[in-house]
């Protein structure tokens, strides 16, 4: 289990990287993941509304160092456990890194929706949606919970939702946000940027030399996984 402290410093690194303010990222083509997987019948996309979180924040200056945790964490364990469970679907352990769930990438969402800032409130619906209807959607092809479902209908119902088959537009929106969400939010972690060649722990003297071959490597063969684009 990942303490608070660790998970405000991961929250606060993948905030301070500024690509998780823009929206574009969170937006994943509707081809991405075309399997031709779909449905035999498919959960109605729920509505949440949540009460707002008005808990204090940690301020303008914080310590990144030594985080305080002002505001409590809104997840249930069952919660994370799905998110973990679809953490390693998405990034999968490889020979030099843990996959995302073994790494605990429930905290890192946990920190994030339950801050009380205006980006993470933004996002808390979407997530707990997609949490709402995926287990909905199990229990309807599968009589359990998606933790709970075989990998192979795990995996069914994955690609489907990847290829926007016959499901929700707001579950293939909100999942392609999870998705974006779990690989900025594992890179956060040094030591998983350490395992893709980084190490922002040590100064570089001089000019920046660039990732090594090795480490370009291994992210685009993460990025073709995923059926995203290679780095170039």
């Amino acid at each position: 289990m990942i303490s608070r402290r660790d998970s405000l410093k991961w929250m606060m690194a993948a905030s301070a990287s500024g690509l998780l303010a823009d929206a574009a990222f969170a937006q994943v083509p509707a081809n991405l993941g075309a399997t031709g997987a779909s449905l035999a019948q498919v959960s109605p996309w729920p509505v949440v509304k949540l009460p707002p979180i008005t808990g204090l924040g940690y301020g303008t200056d914080p310590d990144t160092m030594n985080p305080t945790a002002p505001w409590p964490l809104t997840l249930t364990s069952a919660h994370r456990r799905l998110i973990n469970a679809l953490g390693d679907w998405l990034l999968p352990a490889d020979d030099v890194s843990r996959g995302a769930g073994e790494c605990d990438i429930a905290a890192f969402f946990d920190e994030w929706i339950s801050a009380p800032y205006p980006d993470q409130q933004k996002d808390r619906p979407q997530l707990l949606s997609l949490l709402l209807w995926l287990d909905a959607q199990s229990r309807l092809t599968g009589g359990t919970d998606f933790v709970s479902l075989l990998r192979a209908d795990q995996q069914h119902l994955i690609e489907a939702v990847l290829a926007y088959g016959n499901v929700p537009k707001a579950a293939g929106d909100a999942f392609g946000w999870f998705r974006v969400m779990t690989i900025f939010g594992y890179y956060s972690m040094p030591d998983n940027l350490a395992a893709a060649g980084m190490a922002p722990e040590n100064p570089i003297i001089g000019d920046y030399p660039g990732p090594s071959d090795e480490a370009m490597a291994h992210l685009n063969a993460l990025l073709t996984s995923l059926q995203l684009e290679p780095y170039a």
